[in-house]
């Protein structure tokens, strides 16, 4: 049985939620590793979401303690997007998806 996206609203045993915070990689993410190790010998689904904090990626006037520069400016901003939808497609590539929030 695979263990899809459309699975997890359905599945009533475990929800392994895997968190992307600042570490985007598939291939040597360790906490990701672990995630679906967990999900292996549990029977549950792994679930990765990502949930974008306006302060501190896009949208906001946070500006570095070191220099007062914009903390993400739209180059990084523009980085970052790409960067989740990379992941997006990545993880669809290996049956799964991606929850952005």
């Amino acid at each position: 049985h695979n263990n899809t996206m459309t699975d997890a609203y359905q599945f009533s045993g475990v929800l392994n939620i895997h968190w992307f915070r600042n570490d985007l990689r598939l291939l040597d993410n360790l906490a990701l590793c672990h995630t679906e190790q967990l999900a292996s010998a549990n029977g549950g689904i792994l679930l990765p979401i990502i949930i974008f904090d306006n302060s501190r990626v896009y949208g906001s006037n946070v500006k570095s303690k070191l220099n007062s520069s914009l903390k993400c400016g739209p180059r990084r901003a523009h980085f970052i997007l790409e960067a989740v939808a990379d992941l997006r497609h990545n993880l669809e590539r290996c049956g799964s998806g991606l929850i952005v929030k």
